[in-house]
């Protein structure tokens, strides 16, 4: 199973902020794109300091309900959207569930440095999102 970048980016448009849950099939297509290189860069296109609440929502409805195997990449996707809000106390919580399962995923690894680093998210937008996608 595959899911194009445009129904990935319809799905973050759709569901982040609207506080509707993701159903079963779009749950899945989120899973599946979160593996897809061009998905997960359109995550980072799509995060902002303002909308990025909404994205830690519905990465958390997302991996909740992600099968074992699939928690890094939703979790990666957590830990960035909470780190960019500002809250890296969750940031942390995500980063540790996603490598729990796959120590040296590259995304959580990612977000590791920057909470390690105290790189302060008010440069998310400026300098550091053009180099996440």
């Amino acid at each position: 199973m595959s899911v194009t970048t445009r129904r990935f980016e319809e799905l973050l448009r759709s569901r982040c902020g609207s506080g509707t849950p993701v159903t079963d099939a779009e749950d899945a297509e989120l899973l599946v794109g979160l593996r897809q290189g061009r998905c997960r860069q359109a995550v980072a296109r799509h995060l902002r300091r303002d909308t990025a609440r909404g994205q830690v929502d519905l990465w958390s409805e997302v991996l909740r309900r992600a099968p074992r195997e699939r928690v890094p990449d939703a979790a990666a996707a957590v830990a960035l959207a909470a780190w960019v809000v500002g809250d890296g106390a969750l940031a942390w919580c995500a980063v540790d569930r996603g490598v729990e399962v796959e120590p040296e995923h590259p995304d959580c690894a990612m977000v590791a440095r920057l909470l390690q680093r105290a790189v302060s998210p008010e440069g998310w937008e400026g300098s550091l999102r053009p180099l996440a996608g």
